[in-house]
């Protein structure tokens, strides 16, 4: 039970914070990994996002628009 919680309630409040991941993109990618992948893809979606959220924002927002 506070395993569950934990996984679905706690972590993606905390990503979202961290590294500014909305919850409902988090659990997309969970799904459409899951459904691509299998287990593997369903437990590397989250930070796999998270890596590419961050890259995008880094690489392209801030280098090529000149956005904060």
């Amino acid at each position: 039970m506070i395993q569950t919680l934990e996984g679905d309630v706690l972590a993606p409040l905390i990503q979202r914070h961290a590294v500014d991941l909305p919850p409902v993109l988090s659990l997309a990618a969970v799904l459409l990994s899951g459904a691509l992948f299998g287990a593997m893809g369903m437990a590397l979606a989250t930070p796999l996002v998270a890596v590419l959220t961050v890259a995008v924002a880094r690489l392209y927002v801030e280098d090529r628009l000149g956005g904060p």
